[in-house]
């Protein structure tokens, strides 16, 4: 029997002796959800952390979830998958194994104390962005999570597909490149008036700096000038042509220029 199942087989062993021992009243609540945030983001090379989190964790003493991700995005070490704020609990067990060839992460937990009610983080994850990670989105998925040895429903349940609303997804991005909606100068989520003289205050007038300057690039050129907020003006009010993706919803671009122009600042999409 290899090391791992071992492992696995004490860890469940002890969530069952707890999650039968405690006073069944604590099972109420309704189902729970668990989930990890879509809206990761960082560049080759970055350091990236997510938690995974649930809606309400009252009543529950043993946590089991399993996670999937793309090894060749993302590198994990044992070490920097930690219990979270609901799971910190020096009395209790917490183990994780990592298999970093198959790109998966296995966390089991058990109290001696039921948590009280309330949102939060039942572990946190670190991850390194690898330096030669494909650009684009990169789905880390919610495999698996049993609370109190299913005793607590999940709504909705975590499966093994990619695409359940519960699981997560990290944008990989270009250096420097970060998310923004173009034309949208001032980082307000919307393109109107505001962003040309946005730009005029800040080209000619000592006005404070954009947010984001690669968004300040409305005909995206790679330079930022007098060009821009009149490019911005032409589409708005006469008909000219829209701006150059990432447009008009949030998103990051490849093109050098953005990426020379950067756009780090996370007010750029909110």
């Amino acid at each position: 029997m290899n090391t791992l199942r071992l492992v696995r087989l004490l860890v469940a062993a002890c969530i069952v002796v707890l999650a039968a021992t405690r006073s069944p009243g604590l099972l109420a609540g309704g189902a729970r959800r668990v989930e990890i945030p879509d809206d990761l983001s960082g560049a080759p090379g970055a350091v990236v952390a997510f938690p995974v989190l649930i809606d309400d964790a009252a009543g529950v003493v043993a946590v089991e979830i399993e996670i999937a991700y793309d090894p060749a995005v993302l590198a994990v070490d044992e070490a920097d998958v930690v219990a979270g704020a609901l799971l910190d609990d020096p009395s209790g067990l917490f183990v994780v194994r990592v298999d970093g060839d198959a790109g998966s992460i296995w966390v089991a937990a058990a109290m001696i104390v039921a948590r009280g009610p309330g949102a939060g983080a039942l572990v946190e994850v670190g991850a390194i962005i690898h330096a030669d990670a494909p650009l684009g989105a990169s789905p880390v998925n919610l495999v698996r999570v049993s609370l109190d040895e299913d005793r607590v429903a999940l709504d909705p349940a975590p499966s093994a597909a990619s695409d359940d609303e519960v699981d997560g997804s990290l944008a990989v991005l270009p250096p420097g490149g970060g998310v923004f909606i173009r034309s949208d100068a001032n980082a307000d989520l919307e393109v109107d008036i505001s962003d040309p003289t946005f730009t005029l205050n800040f080209l000619f007038l000592g006005g404070p700096p954009p947010p984001c300057r690669a968004a300040v690039d409305a005909n995206g050129d790679g330079t930022l000038d007098i060009s821009d907020p009149t490019y911005t003006l032409n589409y708005l009010f006469l008909g000219g042509p829209p701006p150059p993706a990432p447009f008009p919803t949030c998103g990051f671009s490849s093109r050098p220029g953005d990426i020379a122009l950067g756009c780090e600042d996370e007010r750029a999409c909110g």
